[in-house]
């Protein structure tokens, strides 16, 4: 019954140790195999779980790992501020009251708020993009996943560009060149935030073997 836990303790431990220490979770695991002592092989099962959930735990400490957390928080925040606006949006969409549209047309702006209404499909659409890009964005930085992280950068680019496009395209007043680069500023500070993070990262501890007893 003590060997069946160790064992199991051990699967446990093999379980919670990240990937980089592999290697000498095998090792933990081939000695315990060899122990014939319950008790010895429960002590050790038992200490081969907690420096399992410490090596886990270990890269949540780094300040790199703080710093991923800040941005990927705050780039998340701007995407539930997008999704917010999208959900605005979709009640107006659907009957609800357009205070801005109905001030325009109070001040008589009766152009404007046409082209307000018109409007509305391509703003819900870009609202989408950029709220689920920038969330993706946000859980693949703080994941540490790089290249789901620069297609989803990606994806918040072509949003920028696509509004931008249209804007143009209905000549509508986009405030000359100036607004477009700050249209890209939040994209381009996340990328240098998530390349500085990555940059910074350390590389792999070399896995450590424990040679098993004889």
């Amino acid at each position: 019954m003590i060997l069946w836990l160790a064992h199991r303790l051990m699967r446990a431990a093999s379980a919670l140790m990240p990937a980089h220490r592999r290697e000498w979770s095998n090792a933990m695991r081939v000695e315990a195999c060899v122990m014939d002592d319950p008790r010895e092989a429960l002590d050790f099962a038992l200490g081969c779980l907690l420096a399992a959930a410490q090596e886990r735990i270990t890269p949540m400490k780094s300040p790199v790992f703080i710093g991923r957390l800040g941005v990927g928080a705050v780039t998340a925040a701007f995407a539930a501020f997008h999704l917010q606006c999208l959900a605005n949006l979709v009640a107006i969409a659907m009957g609800g009251p357009d205070p801005y549209t109905d001030m325009l047309i109070r001040h008589h702006h009766l152009e404007a708020a046409a082209a307000q209404q018109a409007a509305l499909p391509y703003l819900m659409l870009y609202l989408l993009a950029m709220g689920v890009g920038k969330l993706a964005a946000a859980i693949f930085l703080i994941s540490r996943r790089a290249r789901p992280f620069i297609w989803a950068c990606v994806s918040v680019g072509l949003a920028d560009g696509g509004i931008i496009a249209y804007l143009l395209l209905t000549r509508a007043n986009v405030g000359g060149p100036l607004s477009w680069v700050l249209q890209f500023l939040p994209l381009s500070l996340l990328a240098a935030a998530g390349w500085v993070l990555w940059r910074f990262t350390p590389r792999s501890v070399q896995s450590l073997s424990v040679p098993a007893q004889a």
